[in-house]
């Protein structure tokens, strides 16, 4: 067995100097072989007298024919055609392709898997008891710095690709050799292996930066991370691990900041938070499970603000101390870095501490919002950074709000962050700090949707802090609309379309906030015998709906555009639908015809449609895509009209025979009378549709004769009796035939021909 041993051991110190002697081996090798070649091509002579070559001439290139010129004009002269000799292929990317394989990579790879093995040797002989540590520890050092040795020697010889591979490399096992020696071993104590992995960063950065090599930092590192790793044992030993870890990644990131390295940060901050990561799930996410406080949570917290702070601060030490503006890397890193500590932040406190998760989140915004102040003074032109270092202070500011408090005040807090990250996102033109501001205020209005329902007692209608919360988002709503609009330069502005938008969500937060004070209003504050809550409901909503049609249109207090546009004429569809299902639910009692404060609520909202229709087409030349909405707003009131005072008539009969006394067939003298009323409508519909020229409004009576006629003859006929059938059959008779000669009255005139021939000449004008 020790023969065995001995064996193993010799072929594993083998293995370890084998890189470097065949390396030595083949450079001496090669430049044998090199100088072999210059010496057989010197004394080589020739045996065959070459005999002379006659080049050939290329043709000469076409003379182009050129026109003789005038008289009294100078000569054109011939334009020079130059030809130029075919580019022969050359093998010069195969070339590069394959010195890139057979220098860069194959080195990267043979440094990589040497240190490997000598990691698994390690292992294997401390597994088995083969060499002692001392010894062990004797090895791996004498390896390495025979690695340092041959990467200087061969560098100063020419190789310096594969130099700088080797004495990376033997950095690498210097690390592995000190790691070892204090967290297995325990052959030295702490303070000697830190100052010793202190020296041997200090010397790997310094070989690194002196001959500007990013490769040799990159071995270095990789080397450096990888130890802890194939060295472990699988204990916990957070504070050690982590004083290395800090020790490495602050090096390699000063490293960085003298070389100006772009991806070293970044793959210093992955290594870095591979290995918290690593630690956090094997030894410290059972902790979070256990009843009490978690044993090592001072320790989790203590290291992951420590390199918080680091990734926070390094990254912008070469930017700030040169007065240079931050890549985007940097920023990026910065990004990644906030994220991923509040990750563990939430996953450590979020359960238990969450007031203190609140404290930490506060603590991040303030440390990325202090950090604006030496950017601004050292670097004043770096917009970019100082925006994602205010978004992401103020993203943690929003996020500690609502973890600490549970009131309005988290509504608010997030409301007047989101005006103010849009006023400097529209100052300094930042996406990033407005799409910030939008998250804001989307997380406010979204926070009171989840307070719903605003009340569950009674309350005074309007002052109430509720209320006022839902009436201040709106408020802050409109204020971001504003300061879009004064940004805005055309109606195909993106800033006078986020305008619409933001004036689109104050309008409907606004009424939703109006409509349920309302319901909640009738259903704990009122209190009487005379008037039930769903009618007092439906006539005060009716008026929020007619005011709120004219919100969606008055000017200035609207911005333009035929967004906000569409959604008015939409809002007006849907009112006019509750419109007309709720109207004739209001009437529980006897009333007056046309003389009442139900049909005075409906007429309120009509007149609303006819008013924004009328606001629309005043402005239809500074908008002409209104066209569409102010013909929809007009037709669409006329038909709630129709619609509201048949219901009216209708309601009117009902109420009558329920609250005053019995009459007989009263369905049916409310059937003539709407009769009666349709024809009314009709005709002054037609009347006004000639008096404005407007022939669908014209269509429009038509079709409401249409329908009473058909009324008549298919409900009428059979359904009423005989003298309210001949009234509503005259009705519609007299009507009808007053229609035609008016038609007839018109043509005399010559109204269809003076219209045919204005269409005529307005096709023929080209726009």
């Amino acid at each position: 067995m020790d023969d065995l041993a001995f064996l193993l051991i010799l072929l594993a110190i083998t293995c370890l100097l084998s890189g470097p002697a065949a390396l030595i081996l083949s450079i001496v090798a090669l430049r044998r072989v090199n100088s072999a070649a210059g010496q057989s091509t010197k004394t080589a002579a020739p045996f065959v007298r070459p005999e002379p070559v006659v080049p050939i001439k290329p043709a000469a290139p076409p003379t182009p024919l050129v026109p003789p010129a005038p008289a009294g004009q100078p000569a054109i002269p011939a334009p020079q055609i130059v030809i130029e000799p075919p580019k022969e292929k050359t093998r010069d990317a195969v070339v590069s392709l394959e010195q890139r394989i057979g220098t860069w990579w194959v080195l990267i790879a043979g440094v990589i898997t040497i240190f490997i093995s000598a990691g698994f040797f390690l292992k294997f002989a401390y597994e088995h008891y083969w060499i002692g540590p001392w010894g062990r520890i004797g090895i791996v050092a004498v390896a390495g710095i025979v690695s340092l040795a041959v990467g200087e020697i061969t560098r100063r010889r020419g190789y310096g690709i594969a130099a700088k591979g080797t004495t990376a490399l033997g950095f690498a096992i210097l690390y592995a050799a000190d790691f070892t020696a204090y967290q297995f071993y325990e052959l030295i104590g702490s303070v000697p292996a830190f100052a010793t992995a202190i020296v041997i960063t200090a010397a790997t950065m310094t070989y690194a930066v002196a001959l500007d090599d990013v490769v040799a930092t990159f071995l270095a590192m990789l080397g450096g991370f990888v130890t802890p790793v194939i060295i472990s044992k699988g204990e916990n030993m957070p504070m050690p691990l982590f004083g290395y870890v800090l020790v490495l990644s602050t090096g390699i990131m000063l490293c960085a900041y003298w070389r100006k390295w772009r991806a070293i940060n970044l793959l210093a901050f992955i290594g870095t938070f591979a290995l918290y990561t690593g630690w956090f799930e094997k030894f410290f996410r059972l902790q979070l499970h256990a009843a009490g406080p978690p044993e090592q949570m001072t320790i989790a917290l203590s290291w992951l603000g420590i390199f918080f702070g680091v990734y926070l601060v390094l990254p912008f030490v070469y930017g700030l101390a040169n007065r240079v503006n931050a890549r985007n890397d940097d920023v990026w890193l910065v990004v990644i870095n906030a994220s991923l500590t509040f990750y563990y932040l939430w996953t450590i406190l979020f359960e238990q501490y969450r007031a203190a998760l609140a404290l930490c989140a506060a603590g991040l915004s303030a440390a990325h919002l202090a950090m604006m102040g030496p950017v601004f003074v050292r670097c004043r032109e770096d917009n970019r950074l100082r925006q994602a270092l205010l978004a992401i202070g103020l993203a943690f500011l929003t996020t500690a709000i609502p973890l600490y408090w549970r009131m309005n005040a988290t509504t608010l807090g997030w409301t007047v962050e989101g005006a103010i990250l849009v006023f400097i996102g529209i100052r300094y033109r930042s996406i990033l700090t407005q799409l910030g501001a939008v998250t804001a205020l989307g997380l406010a209005c979204a926070k009171l949707v989840w307070q719903l329902p605003m009340h569950t007692d009674t309350f005074r209608l309007a002052l109430n802090p509720t209320f006022g919360t839902w009436v201040f988002v709106s408020a802050i709503l409109w204020l971001c609309h504003f300061l879009y609009r004064r940004n805005s330069r055309s109606l195909d502005d993106p800033a006078n379309i986020l305008a619409q938008l933001f004036y689109a969500a104050a309008a409907i937060l606004l009424f939703a906030a109006f409509a349920m004070e309302w319901y909640w209003n009738c259903e704990y504050n009122v209190v009487t015998t005379t008037v039930l809550c769903p009618e007092l409901f439906i006539k005060g909503m009716i008026l929020i709906l007619a005011a709120f049609i004219l919100l969606f249109i008055l000017r200035p207090v609207c911005p333009k555009g035929v967004l906000l546009r569409g959604l008015a004429t939409t809002f007006a569809v849907a009112a006019a639908i509750f419109t007309i299902i709720a109207f004739p639910e209001i009437y529980s009692r006897s009333f007056k015809i046309f003389a009442n404060i139900e049909f005075a609520a409906a007429s309120v909202f009509i007149a609303s449609l006819f008013v924004s229709a009328y606001l629309l087409n005043r402005r239809i030349n500074e908008e002409p895509k209104g066209k569409f909405f102010t013909v929809g707003l007009s037709l669409l009131a006329v038909l709630v009209l129709w619609v509201v005072l048949s219901e009216e008539i209708y309601a009117y009969w009902r109420c009558r025979n329920i609250y005053v006394a019995r009459v007989d067939n009263w369905e049916v003298i409310a059937s003539m009378w709407m009769s009666v009323a349709w024809a009314t409508y009709g005709s002054l519909l037609l009347v006004g549709g000639f008096w404005q020229k407007m022939k669908i409004l014209r269509y429009i009576g038509l079709s409401v004769l249409g329908v009473l006629l058909i009324k008549v003859f298919v409900v009428d006929m059979s359904a009423v009796s005989t003298i309210y059938r001949i009234m509503a059959f005259l009705a519609t008779g007299v009507t009808l035939v007053g229609v035609s000669y008016l038609y007839q009255f018109l043509r005399k005139r010559g109204f269809f021909d003076t219209a045919l021939a204005k269409n005529q000449q307005n096709e023929k004008t080209p726009h």
